[in-house]
């Protein structure tokens, strides 16, 4: 966990996620455009070469004004000489202390180190975001990560780094120096772990949750996706996103639990700890951190895997709190089954009088010939859109080969900022996309038309497809 103290000047602006449009539609969108452009340049000057990996990154206020981050990082090695590494990634962080909890935001991180192998090894990280909430002045919504760090890796793969970190948000109200602390572990896919040997961290399946909770007396419903991990023979636990369904809009969390695991041939008894980052919306966690407990049930084939969980949270001001019941179903990793990470770097303008650029991923879930079924998340970056965000199912049909063309449809939920505010949010849209022939130049560009809520209706769309 990576730590990064932000001086936030006037963080209770009432000015904070009001709209300007002053520019003419013809400039909004190619300014947009030209900025789709340029995020997509680190990925058309580099080749590809994955591994899996998570990092982790926790911060401490100095005062009242200032919010503490936690930071959760998916990385891969992009290239490797005799004494330099370079690594590259997608960032998550969220309040996890101070008075924003339910500031969160998403984008991409470059890492480059010196003197590979050796005891300590410098470095330095940059990383574009972009997100917002809580009431925070986040303006456009985009954020500038720097990182001057030092790390330490040892024998079994673990890594320890410390150094010192600058962060910026749009408009400048949040911006300031902080140390820094962290580790980062390696990991892998595995069907169990049997087939991994000695004490390492491994996922062993991905999927989707949705389920019932109290929190006042009240029902709330959550839905999410999470991943499966295990940690040798006795230990695991579960990296979950959760959004609430029917009450308390604009509310997210995300939860990592651990703990004993007990197996009876194929169904695993795992009582866990968690903890986590919360708010937003109508929901009041102040700083952002989440405790609590969990008993997990889960049964898996050989691609299978359901689970039962019951869950308490709470948040650490006590000001939330639920006790619930959530189903899990989705896919297990085949026990051969190699590291493998398949996704899009993507940019989204949607165009129009009232149009704003975001930025966002594509992970593949399920692929078949011609057929993809996937998981996005997109957050705003420009126009004073800062704390929207959409997670989305989508599907992608291509054409018969050799024609580059191909359909795609979307399906979920887009709020924040204004958007959506105080109504369903409920999106979904239908398009078409054209991708390159060329496998060493995987370009793709989409235009759809979206319907629900409150979002203007066309948008172009950008990706770089990334395959191990």
């Amino acid at each position: 966990m990576v730590v990064a103290l932000l001086k936030s000047h006037h963080l209770w602006s009432p000015c904070a996620g009001s709209v300007n449009f002053h520019r003419s539609e013809k400039i909004r969108t190619a300014d947009q455009i030209c900025l789709l452009t340029l995020l997509l340049l680190p990925a058309l000057i580099f080749p590809q070469s994955f591994g899996n990996g998570i990092s982790s990154f926790l911060v401490r206020e100095k005062n009242s004004l200032n919010i503490g981050f936690a930071s959760f990082d998916l990385y891969a090695r992009l290239t490797e000489k005799e004494n330099i590494t370079l690594d590259y990634g997608m960032r998550f962080i969220g309040a996890a202390a101070g008075r924003r909890g339910g500031y969160f935001a998403f984008g991409y991180f470059s890492e480059l180190a010196l003197r590979k192998g050796k005891f300590l090894q410098p470095g330095v990280n940059i990383a574009l975001l972009a997100g917002g909430g809580a009431a925070a002045p986040d303006h456009d919504g985009w954020m500038l990560q720097g990182t001057l760090f030092a790390k330490h890796q040892f024998k079994k793969g673990l890594t320890v780094k410390a150094g010192i970190n600058y962060a910026l948000v749009s408009g400048g109200d949040i911006a300031g120096w902080s140390p820094l602390v962290g580790v980062q572990w390696k990991m892998r896919t595995a069907g169990s772990p049997d087939s991994l040997t000695g004490l390492k961290f491994a996922w062993s399946a991905a999927y989707g949750e949705a389920g019932v909770a109290y929190y006042n007396s009240s029902a709330i419903g959550l839905i999410g996706a999470g991943a499966h991990y295990f940690c040798g023979r006795r230990l695991a636990g579960d990296f979950v996103i959760h959004a609430i369904t029917n009450a308390h809009g604009g509310y997210m969390q995300t939860l990592v639990s651990g703990g004993p695991d007990v197996s009876i041939g194929p169904f695993h008894v795992s009582p866990a700890l968690v903890l986590g980052l919360g708010g937003g919306g109508g929901v009041r966690t102040v700083g952002g951190g989440l405790y609590g407990g969990q008993l997990g049930l889960c049964i898996s084939g050989q691609r299978f895997y359901a689970g039962l969980k019951l869950q308490a949270v709470r948040a650490f001001s006590n000001r939330f709190y639920y006790d619930g019941v959530l189903l899990s179903i989705g896919k297990k990793f085949a026990g051969d089954e190699d590291p493998r990470l398949d996704w899009e770097l993507l940019a989204k303008a949607y165009l129009g009088a009232e149009g704003f650029g975001n930025i966002g991923a594509r992970l593949t879930a399920f692929e078949y010939r011609k057929f993809r079924i996937a998981g996005s998340t997109f957050w705003a970056l420009t126009h004073d859109r800062g704390a929207y965000a959409e997670g989305l199912f989508e599907a992608m049909l291509g054409a018969p080969a050799p024609t580059p063309l191909y359909l795609v449809a979307s399906l979920g939920v887009g709020a924040g900022s204004g958007i959506n505010q105080r109504k369903a949010a409920l999106i979904c849209s239908g398009g078409a996309g054209f991708a390159s022939p060329w496998s060493n130049f995987p370009l793709s560009v989409e235009c759809a038309y979206w319907t629900g809520g409150n979002i203007p209706h066309w948008a172009l769309a950008i990706g770089w497809r990334v395959r191990s």
